[in-house]
């Protein structure tokens, strides 16, 4: 499994500091690491990177297929191991906010949501595909501006219900 950092504008961070379970095992672009694709195995990955804030989440796993057409041939319990780490990890993280930041992403988990998804994605994940329409009209198509809406600002877009307005608010920063 290989590990990478990207900012919240999507471009690669270099030099960050990777953590699987609390143990290092190196720096970005060369975290490397071997993690067993046993199905009761969970592994947390956390990130450190001077001038970041740092960053934590749980391993990305996919099927193995071939432990599964092997498992349902000849051994059944190789369907134990069939369910690992995707070979490509990828985490977030967020700049640490100072005075002279004028906007700073507030919650990390808003921005992780995105990851590996479009925005249109998010908003059918959570019911508001009639929205989509709306923002396309708008172009509000960046993560970054849309991460950065208010209340007041999916009012003047046209988004009319509070209780609309304030689950896409919920949705946008979870």
């Amino acid at each position: 499994m290989k590990v990478q950092a990207i900012n919240e504008k999507g471009m690669i961070i270099d030099n960050v500091e990777i953590f699987v379970n609390g143990v290092p095992i190196g720096r970005t672009p060369n975290a490397v690491t071997s993690l067993s694709g046993a199905v009761w195995k969970s592994y947390n990955i956390k990130a450190r990177c001077n001038g970041y804030n740092d960053a934590e989440f749980s391993v990305v796993k996919e099927p193995k297929w071939l432990m599964i057409i092997l498992g349902a041939f000849f051994l059944w319990f190789l369907w134990l191991w069939a369910y690992g780490a995707k070979e490509l990890q990828t985490i977030v993280m967020c700049k640490k906010a100072d005075e002279s930041t004028d906007f700073a992403v507030a919650n990390m988990a808003s921005v992780q949501q995105f990851v590996g998804k479009t925005w249109q994605d998010v908003f059918k994940e959570n019911g508001l595909e009639q929205y989509i329409a709306v923002f396309e009209h708008e172009k509000l198509t960046d993560i970054d501006t849309i991460l950065s809406l208010t209340e007041q600002d999916l009012e003047k877009i046209g988004i009319e219900k509070l209780g609309d307005r304030k689950r896409l608010i919920t949705v946008l920063h979870k």
